[in-house]
């Protein structure tokens, strides 16, 4: 684990670590990310709260199975 210009890189660190991961090119993944980490968190947790099961109640558990001439008012 290395941290650079704010960064930490958390990842395996390889043979070719300090010509790859300069603190120019840590700075220009930094600063996108922290521009639109809270955005994208946002949109990660509002497709996790869409994808959850919607409750049905109880008066409509069965609504399918009743002939739709009884559903009828």
């Amino acid at each position: 684990m290395t941290s650079r210009a704010g960064v930490e890189v958390t990842g395996p660190v390889g043979p070719r670590h300090e010509q790859i991961r300069t603190p120019k090119a840590l700075a220009f993944l930094a600063e996108p990310h922290r521009a639109f980490d809270p955005r994208r968190r946002d949109l990660l947790d509002r497709r996790r709260r869409a994808a959850e099961p919607v409750a049905v109640a109880d008066d409509f558990a069965d609504f399918r199975t009743v002939p739709a001439y009884e559903r009828m008012p």
